[in-house]
Formats: C-alpha cells, structure tokens, sequence
C-alpha cells in the first residue's frame, strides 16, 4: 500500500501584528490579551498509521479556514517559534490548560485540534474548535474514509467546512494537482502545429488524428483509453512478487510512439549520441541515457516543437499501451517461443541493440515494446495496490525510476509484458532506452514538463549557436512578452520564463530546472531571490492559476499554482513566495507539495 500522500496545497499565509500580543517573554507568564477573530491551527494528533500525514492535512485545513475568511490564521512558522520557546509542540496539546496557555502565548481567541485515526482499512478524522478564554469546545466535526492516504485531503476539507458552518456542497470536478498526465500545450501552439506533417486542423475533442508524425520524423498512434489488468497472475512463469494484478482505468487518451527513440532522433534533438552501439546506425534505439537525461531530451524536444505535450509515459500507460487489450505473458499470447518474431532478446540478439521496427508490432502498432532495449516509464518504483484504480501515478517521491520491456541481453521470461525493474535516475546503461508518449492537442490537462531529478552530464549548446529571437508579442505594464517564451521586466531588466515548470517540485529539483532551462536559446537561466519573486507581485493583477486559486501577477507570466521556490536557503529549509496573498517564507528543501520553478535572467 501506498505510504506517501499528495499534498495538494500547503499555503502559509502571514498576519498583521496585533500589538502586545506576541511580544511577552516574562518568565512568569503573565495573561496575553486574546483576539477574538485570531486562530491558530494544531497538527493533527496521528493515533494510529503513518505520522507523516499529520503536517499536510493540518495545512489543508488551515487553508480552507484563511479562504473562508472568518478567522485571521496564525502562520505556522510564528506558532512554532513561539510555542517553541516555552518547550510546547505543534501537536498533542489536548488538556483545558494546555489549550488554555497555548492559545493565551499565540494570542489568539480560538483554537482548532484534530484526531486520526485507522480502523481496518477506514480512517476517522476529528476536528475540534476550542476557546482559548475557556478551555471548552464549541464545535466538533468528524468524518471517515474509505481510501488511499492521499484521498485525505478531501475529508480535511468537508471537516474544516462543518467546522465554521459553512455549507459543503457536491465537488465540481476540476483539474487535480498530481505529478503524471500531460499538460496542456500553452504558449506556441501554432508553432507545433506547423511542425506536424498531419493536418491537425482535423483534430477534435472526440476524434485524435489516429497516427501523427512531428518534425524530426517521430510517429505516434493514439492509444484510446480503457479498461485493463495490471500486473500478472499468480501462476505466470517468471512472475514476481510486485507484479500484483489489479483493474487499472485509463480515463484519458494518448499518443504513444510506435518505435523506441533512435540514435538519429537523439542527436537531432541533443546534438550528441552516448549509444555504446553507436554503429548500428541511425535507425537503432538510443541507449546509455539516464532517466535524467531524458528529461533533458524531453525539455529541449518540447521547445523545439513549440508547446508541452511530449512526456514518458506513466507504467500503467506502458504496460496498457503494451499489452494492447491482452492479458496474457505476452502481447501476442503465452507461448514464448514464438517471442523470437516480436522481440530482439537473449536468443536471437547476437548480443547488441537492431534497427527499430524490424520484428511484428503489437496489436496496436507499436514495435520492439518487448526486448530491444528497456524503457524508461515516469513513476517512481512503488508497490502495486490491491484494489481498483482510474489514472494511476504512481508515487510523489522514491528512490528508484521503474523501466519496462527487456532487453537484447535478456531471457524471454524478462520481456513479459508484466514485468518490472527500476534503477536510480542518474543510471545509465547500454541496454536500456526510452520511447516517448504525448498529449493529443484536443486535450486541456495538466502534466508537468521534464523536470531533473539532479544535474545531468549533458553537452549544452553555446548560446551563439541558438540565435535567441526577440520579437515583441505583447505588453503588460512594464512587462513586455516574446515569441521565444520569455518576459522582459523593464523596471528591473530582469528575463522571465513565461511560466513555470508546470507541476509541483522540491527545492533541489526546482534549482536544477532553472539551471538548465534553455528559454529563448539563452544558458544562464537560473532561480530567483525572495526579493525578485516579490518584485513581481502586483495585488491589482489577478489571474486564476491551474490549481484553482488567484495569482497576483502579471498575466503574461503564468503560474500553474501560487508560489514559487526562491534561491536563499538556511540549513535544510529554503525560501518561496506566495503569490496570492504576498506571503515570504520557508520550507523544508525536500518538501514537494506544491512550489514551483521559475526561471530568471538577466535581460542584457
């Protein structure tokens, strides 16, 4: 079972001052005047279960209550600082007295406190509202879930709600905030459209071009969503313990390379070939590439295309995509023998990579998905789940990147369509490649763009090779808009990124995508201050980012959420911004759960 969550948000949000109410350090403790309007939120008390869920769904909470607008919340930063100094904790603060001084030292009115706990496979939330002046309660809601860790988050909404009375209405379905489905191309549409050798001004919401073609000779089929069994039966030869079968549903459509990408697509889109089989040609997969260093590919193939639409497929696409409507070993049955006219592989390989596409295809078109090379897939490496699942994405974070397929070198019982491997994503080896997926362009969901899980050793062009252009789109104040992606600040002569990197990122993760993020065909991108961020906070300037909340900004440069991670670190914390309400703060460099990355440069 899954043991991390997805945090959708987690927003600290800065208060006014309220005079002599948080100033007092007498060693005596004397009375703090409290304010009525003023609350402050407690870490759930975790009874039973994973107690790193506590933070996240706290910070859920406090969410909903500052977008209520009923009470002023306490930021959580000054809560801990103060309580800190008289040795209390974030959580665990239960008895009248205990509430009592808490609340008295925070200066606030009230308080609210939670429970969670597990009963077999159900958990049961408790939200309290406690007044500080009494120490009694003066509300209580509670609510259970049936499901995974990360569907949480839901509960601590409705709980919140019925909390402050406010009244909890049917969700309308909208865009989730989760790492794997791809995102909408955004900025230069008709740039990629002008690429494509298909007329795509016959593609449609309902009716995907069946087979697509872009400007380095990539092909693509579409892969119709549906229904399928994951993972393998208990009897299947070779079968491994992590191979648990289970529904998976497949609720969006996709395009899915019919071949693995060729050393030829490689040096078209890197300049460059790492292949050790170097010499079978132009045609023969790629291999000696990391998982990072596809996510270079994949950067620099979506800005030559123009938009945002190319991405590795999720495993359930994969082995969905491979299995192609079957669920036996093999994507053309059990008998293992007959692997040799699919699949290059231990028996037939001679012992290195062929051209693509020389052995049968699977039902849907697609070659050498068994053998040839492994592929690399998007998830972190996780255990299956037992139940039913619709859109799987595998895990927020992990040690391991899962790759698919077999190989040249491998056993036929390696090449099942079930089977699985992983390795860390600065892992390169020589039987091992990738095969991209991409959006259809009808389809307006999010994904996030490549990102890098640390620096990859890659040759970058000189900026003298990449002839930036700079002709004029648009103006917004003092912010003026190009057709190559980026946004000239002329107040402060400061190049920005015209959007971020679309998905939720850690710090370390987020400083390596500036790094190497190539915008406009410059090289010294890189991540900006606190104070460079705040420079471009504008409160009379509202959009409605991808998440669902306001951004206060220019719109010219768009934010898929509401903050962005800064360069200052202290320790293991790092700053950000928060653009809906201008707050500063820190946070953890490894925390993941909704910054974002946004490049900046100097505009000389």
């Amino acid at each position: 079972m899954k043991t991390s969550i997805k945090v959708l948000f987690a927003l600290l949000f800065m208060i006014p001052t309220v005079s002599g109410a948080l100033v007092a350090e007498q060693k005596n403790k004397p009375e703090i005047m409290t304010v009525d309007n003023y609350i402050a939120v407690f870490d759930f008390e975790v009874t039973t279960g994973d107690k790193g869920i506590a933070r996240p769904l706290t910070e859920s909470v406090r969410r909903e209550i500052v977008l209520s607008g009923k009470y002023k919340v306490i930021d959580r930063g000054n809560m801990e600082k103060i309580l800190g100094e008289q040795k209390l904790q974030m959580s665990g603060c239960v008895t009248g007295e205990c509430i009592v001084e808490a609340g008295q030292l925070l200066g606030v009115g009230k308080l609210i406190s939670g429970t969670v706990s597990m009963v077999g496979k159900t958990y049961y939330l408790t939200l309290s509202l406690i007044s500080v002046r009494t120490g009694e309660i003066e509300n209580v809601a509670d609510d259970k879930c049936k499901c995974e860790v990360d569907e949480l988050l839901d509960s601590t909404k409705r709980l919140a709600k019925k909390l402050l009375g406010v009244k909890v209405e049917q969700q309308v379905a909208t865009v989730p905030e989760q790492i794997p489905t791809p995102i909408a191309i955004a900025a230069h549409v008709t740039t990629a459209l002008k690429q494509e050798t298909v007329n795509i001004s016959k593609l449609t919401e309902h009716e995907p071009e069946p087979k697509i073609t872009n400007s380095i000779g990539m092909t693509f089929v579409y892969i119709k969503p549906g229904t399928f069994m994951m993972g393998s039966p208990s009897g299947e030869l070779g079968r491994d313990d992590d191979e648990i079968q289970h529904q998976v549903t497949l609720t969006r459509g996709f395009y899915m390379q019919i071949t693995e990408v060729t050393q030829g697509q490689w040096r078209a889109v890197m300049g460059n070939n790492p292949s050790r089989f170097s010499n079978c040609g132009d045609d023969c997969p790629v291999e000696q590439v990391s998982w990072n260093d596809v996510q270079e590919f994949i950067l620099r193939l979506n800005q030559k295309e123009g938009g945002n639409s190319y991405h590795l497929p999720t495993e359930a696409e994969w082995e969905y995509a491979c299995r192609a409507g079957t669920n036996t070993m093999f994507s053309f049955g059990d008998n293992d023998s007959q692997l040799i006219n699919y699949a290059w592989f231990e028996y037939n390989s001679g012992k290195n990579t062929h051209s693509v596409a020389r052995k049968n295809p699977n039902a849907w078109g697609l070659y050498d998905m068994l053998g040839n090379v492994w592929e690399w897939c998007q998830d972190w490496l996780g255990n299956y789940p037992s139940g039913s699942v619709t859109d799987p994405a595998g895990l927020l974070s992990g040690l391991t990147r899962v790759y698919r397929g077999g190989g040249w070198y491998n056993y036929a019982v390696y090449c099942r369509s079930a089977n699985r491997y992983s390795d860390t994503p600065v892992f390169r080896s020589h039987v091992l490649g990738f095969r991209l997926s991409r959006t259809p362009l009808s389809e307006k969901v999010g994904q996030p763009v490549a990102t890098v899980e640390s620096p990859a050793t890659l040759a970058i062009p000189k900026q003298s090779e990449l002839q930036p252009t700079t002709k004029e789109t648009a103006r917004d104040g003092r912010f003026i808009a190009y057709d190559n992606g980026t946004v000239l600040d002329t107040r402060t002569n400061l190049m920005w990124a015209a959007k971020d990197n679309g998905n939720k990122i850690n710090w370390v993760n987020a400083k390596s995508y500036c790094e190497n993020y190539r915008g406009g065909g410059y090289t010294d991108w890189r991540m900006p201050t606190q104070d460079e961020l705040a420079g471009l906070y504008d409160a009379a300037k509202t959009y409605k980012s991808d998440c669902g909340y306001d951004v206060h900004l220019a719109e010219l440069i768009r934010l898929t959420c509401t903050w962005a991670w800064a360069s200052e670190t202290s320790g293991s914390d790092a700053a950000f911004f928060g653009f809906f309400t201008g707050e500063r703060g820190w946070y953890p460099q490894s925390y993941d759960g909704v910054g974002r990355a946004l490049p900046v440069r100097s505009g000389k």
